[in-house]
């Protein structure tokens, strides 16, 4: 086998074994997704729409007919919510 072949399959598992340990790809995952909510957090304030229900309207633009709310077996969608039929 060729040393590269060897220093990558090294490599490979002192990741593996690091992450592992430490839960380095976990904490990676969170602060990308920290730091995506606080520019979509930023953007929202630069247009005013910072709001509850300001998101609420944009799930359903977005995608009025996948599920919103599942109780008691019953579920509903995101337009079914908008116009409170319920």
């Amino acid at each position: 086998m060729s040393s590269t072949l060897i220093n990558a399959a090294i490599s490979v598992a002192g990741f593996a074994y690091l992450d592992a340990k430490l839960g380095v790809y976990s904490d990676r995952r969170l602060a990308l997704a920290a730091y995506k909510a606080t520019i979509i957090h930023r953007l929202r304030s630069l247009r005013g729409r910072v709001s509850l229900w300001n998101s609420f309207k944009d799930a359903v633009a977005k995608r009025p007919n996948d599920i919103a709310y599942v109780y008691e077996g019953r579920s509903w969608t995101w337009k079914q919510v908008d116009l409170g039929e319920w």
